[in-house]
């Protein structure tokens, strides 16, 4: 199975970053999934250990997991990086999408 959201070069540049600056070391890895809050959900990015269920991506050496039920809220996405001068963080970009974006803090 490919991954099922895009992860672009600055958001790929920004997780290796965190991951050596934060000086992550096995079993965690890079997770990307959902949260979900009472009758909706967020998207998140963040450092866990893998879970029975899984799915594993490896991309530049890094490794992703996702959760299964996760993947149709992903497809089609694109994980992003903003970096402004008063906020900077990841964002999950909807497919074919103009504004609005999906922020999260990382």
């Amino acid at each position: 199975m490919e991954l099922p959201l895009k992860i672009t070069p600055l958001a790929l540049k920004w997780l290796k970053r965190y991951h050596r600056n934060m000086r992550i070391k096995p079993p965690e890895v890079v997770r990307i999934g959902i949260e979900k809050e009472q009758q909706s959900f967020r998207y998140v990015v963040g450092f866990d250990t893998p879970k029975a269920g899984d799915l594993t991506f490896e991309i530049e050496g890094l490794t992703i997991v996702i959760a299964k039920e996760h993947v149709p809220y992903l497809e089609g996405m694109q994980l992003d990086y903003h970096n402004g001068l008063n906020e900077q963080g990841f964002i999950f970009i909807p497919p074919k999408s103009t504004p609005p974006t999906y922020r999260v803090k990382g």
